[in-house]
């Protein structure tokens, strides 16, 4: 494993760089669906599920695998989040056992290290996005809402 000091280091498409160009108005937003929060960092995880809550989504979030394939196996999920060291199982098992359920479900892993074989095999399993602990609020909003559906504003 290769620890990572410079977040903008990374070439390779689909990485965020953590560095964003223009002001999101996804900020704003509100959107609907269910994200799946896998982090068994208690302030991290708490960190994530804050800052996703403010998208007016619906938040499941576990800190281990053996749950978070519980829930995958029982819903449709619009978003998996994941980081890769955790307990019972990695999140590249995790990432394996959701694609034999939905090849379209989009997944983002979350980590503090770039693994090549998570760089290799990031195509292969279809993975979305993957960020460099810490991730700017701001990057990880507008990387999700491009994902989610708009919430229906109410008419009267």
């Amino acid at each position: 494993m290769t620890r990572l000091n410079d977040p903008n280091s990374i070439s390779k498409p689909g990485i965020a760089d953590n560095k964003s160009t223009s002001r999101s108005s996804a900020e704003s937003k509100k959107f609907t669906g269910t994200i799946l929060l896998i982090d068994d960092d208690e302030v991290g995880g708490q960190t994530l599920e804050m800052m996703l809550k403010t998208l007016g989504c619906e938040i499941i979030r576990v800190e281990n695998g053996i749950d978070a394939l519980s829930v995958a196996n029982s819903m449709p999920l619009d978003l998996i989040i994941t980081d890769m060291c955790l307990p019972h199982m990695t999140g590249m098992e995790i990432i394996e056992h959701v694609r034999t359920i939905s090849q379209t479900t989009p997944i983002f892993v979350i980590t503090g290290f770039v693994e090549s074989l998570l760089k290799e095999r990031s195509e292969e399993l279809r993975i979305n996005e993957i960020f460099l602990k810490p991730i700017p609020m701001k990057i990880l909003i507008e990387k999700v809402s491009r994902y989610l559906r708009p919430a229906q504003s109410a008419t009267l």
